[in-house]
């Protein structure tokens, strides 16, 4: 299960910040789904004991019915590139 994205764990910054912030790109792709796109290209999955995974550009999250909740908090951090 993947907690964060980012080069790092101790550096990530709580995805709903970045979200009031507008700083992703948010879209609604299924009724259970939203794909966030993030500005910048080198961000890593992380997991919750900080192991990298191949990089990706995009994360899933299930949301709930009516207005959009997010399962789970996800982390993100853009690294040393900034947005």
């Amino acid at each position: 299960q993947v907690y964060a994205v980012g080069d790092s764990a101790e550096n990530a910054t709580p995805l709903c910040q970045l979200i009031a912030f507008e700083r992703l790109s948010i879209s609604a792709s299924a009724t259970t789904h939203f794909s966030i796109s993030f500005p910048k290209t080198h961000l890593y999955l992380v997991n919750e004991k900080g192991a990298f995974a191949k990089p990706y550009h995009e994360v899933r999250l299930s949301i709930g019915g009516g207005q959009p909740r997010f399962s789970q908090c996800v982390f993100v951090d853009v690294g040393k590139e900034g947005f």
